[in-house]
């Protein structure tokens, strides 16, 4: 039987086995996360007295699964509900409530884990008076959906990366169309002969904080600094207005320096001219070393570059890997150790990323060296 047409049915038994049913009480359900059901969410069942006096009763929650077969009851002790609006999670009444489960394997999960199994259910929700009379109800239809939980994505498990500050990524939850998730990222220091999960449960973290609606956390600047060859492990989990989402898998990464590595940012006291999308036609100083600004908006992990000589058009066999932070990036390019360049003569660096957007800057080459 469709699940509407059960609906229907519902009420018109109310009406012909309760003559004398009044809607009193407004009865609002809980809404969860898009496709989810967790048992605690009863906890937010609202009841609306619109009555000017108090009402004594007791509240009986069901619910039933795809097969119309009633999974779970519970039942509240005899309370009173005041006029107007009343949260029963303040009172805790469900707590001390009754709760039945029937003996399928829809039932089993729901007590077990506290959430359902997949599948399409109807919710229904009644307030009776003492005597019987039903005051209020509201009975609804929903699916639950299978919750993939997030992934961690960059750094991968086990990888070795060359800079002390990464963007640390990850993925939202599946199935939801319009989360607002609070992401806890933990990340804590591995000591000689840990495993990572003794590690992660005992250590003191480097970062143990809450990000709402970010999927990219670029490594703190007023966090204990990363070491190169120590070895981190770390983890996420995400929440929804109190929700448990799910929680990643633990992953390690070793920060590991390589010689051929210009490492980004390198603050200092020297202007760092900002790579534009058009050749303009001033030429930026470089004195030894090529300084520029760029935002990487695509989360590219090493520079795509190359450098022309402006006269010839020729490619620069200059290959030096530039490692890169998601956001702004001062970059230090140490031209002088090539010998690949020529005093006083014109070039052009020209920046890739990965929508083949180009950004480019004009300079002119000095071997002096600028220190300060």
């Amino acid at each position: 039987m469709p699940k509407k047409i059960y609906l229907l049915l519902f009420c018109f038994l109310l009406l012909i086995t309760n003559r004398s049913f009044s809607q009193v009480v407004t009865v609002t359900l809980p809404q969860a996360p898009d496709g989810q059901f967790f048992i605690n969410d009863l906890n937010n069942i609202i009841l609306i007295n619109t009555k000017s006096s108090p009402l004594s009763g007791y509240l009986l929650i069901t619910i039933s699964d795809g097969n119309q077969v009633t999974i779970f009851t519970l039942q509240t002790p005899v309370t009173q509900i005041q006029p107007g609006f009343n949260n029963l999670a303040s009172s805790k009444i469900l707590l001390s409530g009754t709760m039945t489960y029937a003996g399928t394997s829809y039932a089993l999960q729901l007590k077990t884990t506290g959430q359902l199994l997949p599948g399409q259910y109807v919710f229904c929700c009644t307030f009776y008076s003492t005597s019987g009379q039903i005051l209020g109800v509201n009975c609804q239809e929903r699916e639950v959906k299978t919750l993939f939980p997030p992934r961690l994505t960059y750094p991968s498990d086990g990888m070795q990366i060359p800079d002390l500050y990464p963007a640390l990524s990850w993925t939202a939850p599946g199935i939801l169309t319009n989360p607002n998730v609070t992401y806890h990222l933990r990340l804590v220091q591995i000591q000689s002969g840990q495993s990572p999960e003794l590690a992660y449960s005992i250590n003191n973290p480097l970062i143990d904080g809450n990000y709402i609606n970010a999927n990219v956390l670029q490594y703190p600047v007023n966090a204990q600094p990363l070491v190169y060859g120590q070895t981190y492990v770390w983890q996420v989990s995400a929440t929804e207005q109190g929700y448990n989402l799910g929680v990643t898998q633990l992953w390690t990464f070793t920060p590991t320096e390589k010689k051929d590595t210009i490492k980004s940012p390198v603050p200092d006291s020297i202007s760092y001219p900002i790579v534009t999308k058009q050749v303009k036609g001033d030429f930026y100083l470089a004195k030894g070393i090529l300084r520029f600004a760029y935002t990487n908006k695509t989360n590219e992990h090493v520079l795509s570059y190359k450098i022309y000589d402006a006269k010839s058009r020729d490619t620069i066999k200059y290959n030096a890997i530039v490692h890169l932070q998601y956001g702004l990036n001062r970059i230090r390019i140490p031209l002088g150790e090539s010998n690949l360049f020529k005093d006083g003569e014109f070039y052009l660096l020209d920046l890739e990323d990965t929508n083949r957007v180009h950004y480019y800057l004009s300079f002119i080459y000095k071997s002096q060296e600028i220190t300060n």
